[in-house]
């Protein structure tokens, strides 16, 4: 199954993620200025959300390991979201999720990032983006194509994607 590394999008130019995102280990968690949004980098340990406290983050941590890595973000306001399947550098399909926008100013900034990255991408992925009124776009996360929900992509058009991320 082929999936991105989910440690990438802190590797990211501030160009394409808008704030600052760390890697971090759970560990480190008394180094970190409270609110952040934290995240761990293995899905589902705990629940990825704004954390106010330190002590709110250590409650959601308790029985993981200290050199668990998490990721660490700047909260930032995120007005609409949009869904994008990705195949060979091309885009195959992409919808709103959430808001609404133009999804043409969406697509010109994906198919930059794609056409302008040096980072190590696979073959297919879901590229989820945001935008806000003051920031413009932005990359919100990497999702796998065979895990990631469609989100009102069409079917017909990522198919391929879920085929490639599956298939060796």
């Amino acid at each position: 199954m082929i999936s991105p590394k989910d440690e990438i999008i802190s590797e990211l130019d501030r160009e394409w993620i808008k704030r600052d995102i760390e890697l971090k280990e759970i560990g480190q968690i008394d180094k970190i200025v409270f609110p952040k949004f934290v995240k761990p980098v293995i899905p589902k340990l705990f629940k990825g959300q704004v954390y106010t406290t330190q002590e709110e983050l250590i409650n959601s941590v308790t029985d993981i390991k200290p050199e668990e890595k998490i990721l660490v973000s700047n909260i930032i306001q995120v007005e609409s979201e949009v869904r994008t399947f990705i195949l060979d550098k091309e885009i195959k399909d992409l919808a709103f999720y959430e808001g609404v926008g133009n999804i043409e100013e969406a697509k010109l900034f994906a198919q930059k990032f794609l056409d302008t990255t040096d980072k190590q991408l696979p073959k297919t992925f879901v590229m989820d983006l945001g935008y806000n009124n003051e920031l413009g776009w932005f990359i919100i996360e990497f999702n796998s194509s065979w895990g990631a929900g469609l989100n009102f992509c069409n079917p017909e058009k990522v198919i391929d994607c879920i085929k490639s991320a599956t298939i060796n």
